[in-house]
């Protein structure tokens, strides 16, 4: 369980110096240091303006008219002064964060799509929503850290002139409010500090599950309309809404008794100064003024000693945010890949050529093995078509072969990175055009055009580009095309890049045979060479080999010509 102690503060300071001992670091420090002159000068003209307010009361108290309107020009001149500085200061602060939120966001973006570290980070389950720790705890953590640093900067300074003003019109008052201050952050720190800490936290796991509940929903919709599953589905989110709200219900609970301490506190600070300097002011030993003054200076000191307490909900959440930032970075640097995790691992090479030597391959948590020691090589235009039952590990060698999966043991060489396609069996489609969609997962825009307009009616879908026009028609294509389309336009995409080996994992299990027919002789026209997994018979005409996983483990290799399903 989190707990709010030192060692977060070396976790902050651990994520924070990623920026400022950057390369951005002329540019940050500069804006740092402008906007800690901007709250020394402010914080000065608030004293100045506090002074001059006792001023307007002690000159209305004596019906000195002369003093009451120097006064008052003053103070407009303090007003002319301090708006613009105090607006320019809110300016730079918001520039800071954004450029600090812009820097460390593209770092963790960076870091989080290098190596597939986002697909082995699914194999964690005690990390939460990485998504939303880059999206959203970055930008509160960079707004947070520099709205507290210049709310802390402000309480010191106005801490030290306030305190001598006060000093000066009565020097007990200066000792009863030190006292005072620190029992009231004693109080929060031990009766609410922890413990909401701890509940805000979990409030958030609480509604990060809500809010996956409903987009799993929003993802499945035709699955879950095809099993009339609503019902289920609806079971499970309001589970899930009542276990939240249960939860902040505590929340309100604990923030009720929070609002009640630091507002009883607040108010006590408008009464306890005049009832201290009373007897002085009637004797006439003091001006009427100086209670205006100690009033606004006691209760500026209060606010100075216990920022923590009006500043509570921002730090729990800073806190919050901070932990959740730490352990997704904490995750990414001990996953350069899963080689460092202490267990047996393939070792991947490269070669021209793709072969397995000697392949046992695990599940990623180890707790089964899936295909025992396992020889093959694919030489170019010998494809190799994978057969088997279901579970017997078809995919799972494909995602070895891959790089997804590394648990096991044995030798895998295979063509560098961008010379092997893989073709899941549910293409992924991006939000973005027609002409996106065929060029991924790269992103050069030099295509010639119509070599495009050739590939898409080569698959078979020059029907798509008529009806939305032309290449750069912008659509959600997962939801405007069937799931027959979206694999036609994965083909596209392998004819488009023709890479030297291609990896097609039930790639046309979505088509009619005919269209499967016409792929595949597409595919045969170009000097890829490729590896299926499929289970038809009409497959076999265009593989030279067939591997035949069993659910015991083993694995035979015929030739395609000898090889018929059972």
């Amino acid at each position: 369980m989190f707990e709010f102690d030192l060692s977060l503060l070396k976790e902050f300071g651990k994520i924070a110096k990623l920026y400022w001992f950057s390369q951005s670091k002329k540019t940050a420090r500069s804006l740092l240091f402008i906007l800690i002159i901007l709250s020394v000068v402010t914080s000065s003209i608030l004293v100045l303006e506090t002074i001059q307010r006792g001023e307007i009361i002690s000159s209305l108290a004596v019906r000195d008219g002369d003093r009451f309107w120097q006064t008052l020009q003053l103070i407009g001149l303090i007003i002319g002064v301090s708006v613009p500085l105090i607006s320019f200061k809110t300016y730079v602060e918001s520039r800071l964060a954004l450029n600090w939120r812009k820097w460390l966001t593209e770092r963790f973006l960076k870091r989080y799509l290098t190596e597939q570290k986002f697909f082995y980070l699914n194999f964690y389950s005690e990390l939460d929503n990485p998504d939303r720790t880059i999206a959203e705890d970055i930008n509160e953590f960079s707004q947070q850290s520099l709205f507290l640093l210049v709310q802390s900067l402000d309480a010191l300074i106005q801490l030290l002139a306030f305190v001598s003003i006060i000093w000066l019109i009565y020097q007990p008052l200066v000792l009863f409010l030190l006292i005072y201050s620190v029992v009231g952050t004693g109080v929060l720190f031990l009766l609410f500090l922890r413990k909401l800490t701890v509940i805000n936290i979990e409030q958030y796991k609480k509604e990060a599950d809500l809010r996956f509940g409903v987009i799993r929903v929003r993802d499945n919709t035709e699955s879950i309309a095809f099993y009339r599953g609503e019902k289920l589905e609806k079971s499970q989110i309001v589970k899930k809404l009542k276990i939240a709200i249960a939860n902040f219900n505590r929340l309100i609970k604990w923030q009720f008794g929070l609002d009640l301490f630091q507002n009883g506190f607040q108010f006590l600070t408008m009464i306890i100064p005049a009832i201290l300097l009373a007897p002085s002011i009637f004797s006439g030993t003091i001006e009427v003024g100086a209670v205006t003054q100690s009033q606004i200076a006691f209760e500026r000191i209060w606010l100075s000693l216990s920022l923590v307490i009006f500043q509570f909900e921002k730090i729990t959440a800073l806190a919050a945010g901070v932990k959740r930032i730490v352990d997704l970075n904490n995750y990414l640097e001990s996953l350069p890949s899963l080689e460092n995790i202490d267990r047996d691992v393939i070792s991947v090479r490269e070669n021209k050529q793709l072969s397995l030597k000697n392949i046992s391959i695990k599940t990623p948590d180890l707790s089964n093995q899936i295909i025992n020691n396992l020889s093959l090589e694919v030489i170019p235009k010998q494809n190799l078509l994978i057969v088997g039952e279901s579970g017997v590990g078809k995919t799972s060698l494909v995602r070895t072969i891959a790089g997804l999966w590394q648990s096991g043991t044995g030798i895998i060489h295979k063509p560098h990175t961008e010379d092997i396609l893989f073709l899941p069996q549910s293409p992924y489609l991006i939000l973005g055009t027609l002409k996106q969609q065929l060029i991924y997962p790269y992103l050069s825009t030099e295509i010639d055009k119509q070599k495009l307009i050739e590939i898409i009616g080569r698959v078979n879908l020059s029907e798509v580009l008529n009806k939305f026009g032309n290449l750069e028609a912008e659509k959600d294509w997962s939801q405007v095309l069937s799931r027959g389309e979206q694999q036609r336009l994965a083909f596209a995409r392998l004819l488009l890049h023709q890479p030297k080996y291609a990896v097609l994992d039930e790639s046309t299990s979505a088509l009619d045979g005919h269209n499967q027919d016409l792929l595949y002789r597409e595919l045969a026209t170009t000097p890829i060479t490729y590896i299926s997994v499929g289970h038809r018979s009409n497959l076999l005409q265009y593989h030279q080999q067939v591997l035949q996983l069993s659910s015991d483990r083993s694995w035979h290799l015929f030739p395609a010509n000898e090889f018929s399903f059972a």
